[in-house]
């Protein structure tokens, strides 16, 4: 008989090495299939079964006792009618987890052979649940998920250095503690492959779609590597900012599909008040490529401690261009197909080019009645490219990277797309949380191509979905609220004012209900501090300049709160520079100056103090979408001094703030043309130097600073019809124009540029409670055409009446002297009526509106 040799490992522990070389003798033997291995009660070895707790792709899992140790464990026995191979895989799981020695992973107590020489595995017991459990019911907030998953980058490390890589990370597979404790769990595979709804399928790939890297995903093994492990981090830190995994489907093979060539959509645009530099972050874990991945998961911990340090981080934001180099790369002839003929058509049809590619997938019912795998897996291959360029040109449309011809033209094509998608998963039975979102994203597409009643009712459609998901997923509830909150901002920009009241009523009324439940989370603070302003834009332009400050006042408490909970983060210090700002247009508009002086002044500091931080930071300052949003707030709160200066005629102080604001203006069109934002703002500023330049008697420099705001202004009009502020912001370029052609004493053209104006004022005058500024403007109108080759005693007349419901209306706007010198009240300054109404205005000016 020979001598049986024993190898002694001593990376294990000694009760484990004896008990898995036992169990290799045992397997080995055993020629008769093993029986069930549902237990209700009874035994496994020494331990007495209290319940099962679920089964896994090669086991079942039960909660058990020690009576030697007095303790509560887990045990994972095999499941009936496996084979060798999944005996040694179940093995090799047990052999993996003793050699690791982590709080944050789940620890191996003991190995054995049942009665019916079935193995199992002895494991800590964890009695809090899983991630997937915890996602289910709430997601956490983006700093607790960066901690959260820097926990367990940090514990994936340790299985790396060991040589071990997981394979199948995903949130099912952490388990968490009563106390909080995270632990990385079931390091067997335990599933080969599962479609959709969970259930296990045999294949040759490893893992679980959702979550597999793309090496996974496209069955090259020898690919997997400590990338694979931090592509999956990437996923479940994306499920945990999104509520959803980065690419969903309802079949298998779509999802591998996707995970192989489809970009996934940046946390940021699903989740728009997400931190960039979070979303980022992730996204460097989704790269196609390992190489372009954190090489290690310590890479991704430190760089996410770095983040939740305030410190800038090492991941980049991958440029546009690079993303369509890098589609170029994996699919150079269909997507030199695609961009020549986007190029060469520069219209919607292009993107028809793209769209009609998804036109396979009808026709993929029938290949899997055939079962052609071969040919099945080239469709989905080229309706995930065809995805990928969409998805890439999405994100590139809502981030304003394209030039303003390209913009418009993928915008409406976008929106045409996600109808169809829609539509399309509704049909598919996706889940209604996954179609709200879509059809939000659509939405907000919409928004963006001016037609704000389309994307009211995107959003309309947007709050039913994700009013039926609410009742099964927490997310929903803040997402329902942010969607019912944009829809009501849509609704009072068409001047639908009652409406609007009715929406941000409801928005509030939702994030109050979660401000009750969840206290100190700071997107439900962020969403109904975004309500209570948005409440106070509503009550300033229906002229409740009181009731705006009472919401105002609201919006800046909770914005101080947020930002005193995280300081460092630039977006929260933005909001609370806004709040500021408009909370000192309405004290303006109530004729409080110290207090809009103060609060202007606040606005203005916050905003200096983040664009010069952010610039410190930043390595390409022209790329760096964060720091142009500061620079784009900047500009505002220097419009908001310059406006201040302008009113107290300190002209000269307003001309220096008003160049500050061009000059920031002009540089942001130049890296970001397309922004429709840039474009209103920089027009502004052009009509407001033009009506410095007016009232300090310079026609030469006003006639160039009005064209140009004319211009601007009539093509955004042309685009964005139905936008009540931007229609009078256009009439009063016209009125200013009408100005300078009485100056330069030119009638009949300022009759012409102030019947121009009339058809943006008009409306108004139908209104029950038209603004001061309103008022003011419709009274112009007929100053200038009582001015006119065919003015009348009647203008004369109408000018009186809408000057005297601008006092009524208590319009402050216009300091007194500027008034008496309006050159559209030229005509009348010696009369008596238009003497008493300019005086009432110089009193309502220099006396404090009652608080």
């Amino acid at each position: 008989m020979t001598e049986e040799t024993t190898t002694f490992d001593h990376s294990r522990p000694p009760i484990l090495q004896t008990q898995i070389q036992s169990a290799d003798k045992s397997a080995g033997q055993s020629t008769a299939p093993p029986v069930s291995t549902t237990i209700r009660s009874g035994r496994i070895g020494k331990y007495e079964i209290v319940d099962e707790l679920g089964e896994g792709g090669m086991g079942r899992v039960y909660k058990a006792f020690d009576p030697e140790l007095k303790r509560y464990v887990a045990v994972k026995v095999l499941k009936a009618g496996t084979g060798i191979d999944d005996i040694n895989r179940f093995r090799g799981e047990a052999e993996l987890v003793a050699c690791l020695e982590h709080t944050n992973i789940v620890k191996v107590h003991d190995i054995g052979m049942d009665n019916q020489s079935q193995p199992y595995i002895v494991l800590e017991y964890i009695d809090g649940g899983s991630l997937g459990d915890q996602l289910r019911k709430q997601l956490p907030k983006p700093r607790e998920a960066a901690q959260m998953i820097e926990t367990l980058a940090r514990a994936v490390h340790e299985a790396h250095l060991k040589g071990i890589v997981h394979r199948d990370l995903k949130p099912a597979n952490v388990l968490v503690t009563r106390a909080g404790t995270l632990k990385v769990s079931d390091f067997g595979l335990g599933k080969r492959i599962e479609d959709a709804s969970g259930r296990t399928r045999t294949g040759d790939v490893f893992g679980t779609p959702g979550y597999m890297a793309p090496e996974q995903a496209s069955g090259d093994v020898k690919a997997t590597s400590a990338g694979t492990d931090v592509y999956a981090l990437g996923t479940i830190l994306y499920e945990m900012l999104t509520g959803r995994p980065p690419f969903a489907g309802a079949k298998v093979w779509d999802i591998l599909a996707q995970v192989q060539y489809a970009d996934p959509t940046a946390p940021s645009v699903l989740v728009p008040r997400l931190p960039r530099d979070l979303s980022t972050i992730c996204l460097k874990c989704l790269e196609k490529s390992p190489k372009a991945r954190y090489q290690t998961a310590l890479e991704l911990a430190d760089d996410l401690r770095r983040w939740l340090n305030s410190e800038p981080i090492v991941a980049r934001p991958t440029p546009w261009w690079e993303r369509l180099w890098r589609r170029v790369r994996r699919r150079p002839k269909e997507t030199a197909i695609v961009l020549a003929i986007l190029v060469a058509l520069g219209t919607t049809a292009g993107f028809v080019v793209i769209w009609r590619a998804n036109e396979s997938e009808a026709r993929l019912a029938l290949l899997e009645k055939e079962r052609d795998e071969k040919r099945q897996k080239e469709l989905f291959e080229r309706n995930a490219e065809s995805l990928a360029a969409i998805n890439q040109i999405r994100d590139l449309a809502l981030n304003g990277e394209l030039d303003e011809k390209a913009q418009e033209a993928m915008r409406k094509a976008l929106a045409g797309y996600y109808t169809v998608l829609v539509d399309r998963s509704r049909r598919d039975g996706t889940s209604p949380l996954t179609l709200a979102q879509d059809t939000a994203t659509l939405g907000k597409l919409i928004a963006q191509t001016g037609n704000k009643q389309e994307a009211i009712k995107a959003y309309t459609e947007a709050e039913k979905l994700y009013r039926g998901a609410a009742e099964r997923e927490a997310v929903a509830q803040v997402q329902l609220a942010e969607v019912v909150s944009k829809s009501g901002r849509l609704v009072r920009e068409l001047g639908r004012y009652d409406e609007a009241d009715q929406k941000l009523k409801d928005a509030r009324s939702i994030f109050e209900t979660l401000r009750t439940a969840t206290p100190n989370d700071l997107a439900v603070l962020s969403g109904l501090a975004e309500t209570h302003h948005q409440l106070g834009e509503l009550r300033a332009a229906t002229n409740e300049h009181k009731a705006a400050l009472d919401e105002y006042k609201q919006s800046i408490a909770l914005r101080q709160r947020i930002h005193d909970a995280e300081p460092a983060r630039a977006e929260y210090s933005q909001d609370l520079a806004r709040g500021y700002g408009y909370r000192g247009d309405s004290q303006m508009a109530l004729g409080l100056w110290r207090e809009a002086d103060h609060d202007f002044w606040q606005s203005h500091k916050i905003r200096e103090r983040v664009e010069e931080e952010l610039a410190k930071k930043s390595a390409d300052p022209a790329h760096n979408d964060e720091l142009q949003k500061a620079r784009f707030q900047l500009a505002r709160s220097w419009g908001n001094l310059a406006g201040y200066q302008t009113r107290n005629r300190a002209y000269d102080t307003a001309l220096y703030f008003w160049d500050k604001a061009r000059l920031l203006r002009e540089d942001l069109l130049k890296v970001r043309g397309s922004v429709t934002e840039y474009r209103s703002d920089l027009a502004g500023t052009y009509s407001q130097l033009g009506e410095l330049y007016v009232l300090t008697k310079a026609p030469a420099q006003a006639a160039t600073l009005l064209e140009q705001a004319r211009k601007e202004y009539e093509g955004l009009y042309q685009r964005n019809p139905g936008d009540v502020a931007l229609s009078e912001e256009l009439g009063n370029c016209y009125l200013l124009s009408a100005r300078l052609q009485i100056m330069e004493r030119k009638p009949e053209q300022a009759v012409a540029y102030a019947e121009k104006a009339w058809k943006h004022f008009a409306p108004a005058t139908r209104r029950d409670h038209p603004s001061g500024a309103e008022c003011y403007a419709v009274a112009a109108v007929y100053g200038i055409r009582a001015q006119g080759p065919g003015g009348t005693p009647t203008d004369r007349d109408k000018a009186i009446e809408w000057l005297g419901n601008a006092v009524k209306a208590e319009y402050r706007e216009r300091h007194p002297e500027d008034i008496r010198q309006d050159y559209a009240f030229q005509s009348m300054s010696e009369d008596r009526e238009f003497q008493r109404a300019s005086n009432d205005l110089g009193r309502l000016f220099s006396n404090n509106s009652s608080r």
